[in-house]
């Protein structure tokens, strides 16, 4: 996997290629149990982001239980 800071925006997200994201999905989910935050690339171009469920300021579980009833 390469790390990169060449997007700021971006600065603490390592990138991976889809092909790596496949062969390896158990490692990189780990990675992100673990805090990491990855951008997944087609052919060298950012597609989409893979980080924690609370990174992107979504709160706890139990905040989230109100908005999604039954859960």
């Amino acid at each position: 996997m390469r790390v990169t800071n060449d997007e700021p925006d971006n600065a603490n997200l390592r990138r991976i290629s889809q092909r790596e994201l496949r062969n390896n999905n158990a490692q990189t989910l780990n990675d992100v149990e673990k805090g990491e935050n990855f951008v997944i690339t087609r052919n060298g171009t950012p597609v989409g982001k893979v980080v924690p469920f609370h990174a992107e300021g979504t709160g706890t579980t139990a905040q989230l239980s109100h908005c999604f009833p039954g859960c």
